[in-house]
């Protein structure tokens, strides 16, 4: 992406485990995963909130018409 020029921001989240953001989406899930709860549980809800939060906010600075 970086030598398309395209800018890049990389948040990592850490303790969340691979698909955390499925957590707020769990019918996003499919019966392959091993165990849900390490996706669907405390930890990686909140982190999964605090991701889609992340989210919207670099999408509204963006985005919004100065």
């Amino acid at each position: 992406m970086e030598s398309a020029g395209l800018e890049l921001e990389v948040i990592e989240y850490e303790n969340a485990v691979h698909s955390f953001i499925e957590s707020n989406n769990p019918e996003g899930i499919t019966e392959d995963s091993v165990d849900m709860s390490d996706v669907i549980n405390p930890e990686q809800e909140s982190l999964a909130r605090e991701a889609d939060a992340d989210i919207s906010e670099w999408i509204r600075l963006r985005y919004t018409k100065k």
